[in-house]
């Protein structure tokens, strides 16, 4: 006698969604168009140079795939070069863009969950942007860009404000002594304070200040056209995922 497993309808249901999912991924590999895309330089766990992955990459690769695209090369390179690769041309598209004129913004891929860490020994209470006058401050490169206007205006003006393209840099200038304040994603704070500590590297206990919102994260293109084929693979991806809709008034800054 044979005897059958039953599922319950839910499970079926997500189990065809997902089969279909990897069948179009499958698909789409055999005669995709190829893309090449640029990148910073390692944000673990979101973007991991050595193996061409992370929580970041890894998404923005399925969707294409999903989108009938394959990513045939990724540059890494700082934010600054990045930016000036797709405006001239010689990207289809980047990770993590700003609002740059005249570029197409996606919806959002992740979302970075900025802090202010100090370490709990220098007493530092931070209960909002103006509390950061005070203290010497490394954040991540291009941080003026993405955390808002009040931001912006309080550290065009600040004399001991830095930004960081190496991002553990940040931690151990932090645990010197050298910084009062660092700014960066709590993930990537979290991946490299484990491998400080793995390293029985020196470190202190800090405290996190929640000053800032959670924060998109999106590709930028030139091409408009790609720029909706891409968030309609994304939009397929959150849904196999069961992901919510992350539709956040995608336009383009600055039409012509």
């Amino acid at each position: 006698m044979h005897h059958r497993l039953i599922l319950p309808s839910h499970q079926k249901q997500s189990g065809k969604v997902l089969a279909l999912l990897f069948f179009l991924l499958a698909c789409s590999t055999i005669s995709a168009k190829e893309l090449i895309i640029s990148t910073s330089k390692s944000i673990p766990p979101y973007i991991i140079n050595e193996t061409e992955s992370g929580l970041q990459i890894d998404r923005v690769r399925k969707a294409f795939q999903l989108a009938g695209y394959h990513i045939q090369k990724i540059i890494f390179t700082s934010n600054k070069r990045a930016e000036q690769l797709l405006l001239e041309h010689k990207v289809d598209a980047i990770i993590n863009a700003p609002p740059i004129p005249n570029i197409y913004l996606s919806e959002p891929v992740v979302y970075f969950h900025n802090v202010a860490v100090t370490l709990v020994s220098s007493n530092i209470t931070l209960r909002n942007l103006s509390d950061l006058r005070s203290h010497r401050i490394m954040a991540f490169q291009n941080a003026i860009k993405f955390l808002g206007e009040e931001y912006r205006q309080l550290m065009a003006s600040h004399l001991r404000y830095d930004e960081a393209v190496n991002q553990n840099a940040q931690l151990r200038r932090l645990f010197s002594g050298q910084i009062d304040v660092i700014i960066l994603d709590k993930r990537i704070f979290e991946y490299y304070h484990q491998q400080l500590i793995e390293q029985d590297r020196h470190t202190q206990p800090v405290k996190f200040h929640y000053l800032f919102e959670p924060a998109p994260r999106r590709l930028g293109f030139y091409n408009q056209t790609l720029r909706n084929e891409f968030n309609g693979g994304l939009s397929q991806l959150n849904q196999a995922e069961n992901r919510p809709q992350m539709n956040n008034n995608v336009q383009k800054i600055h039409p012509k």
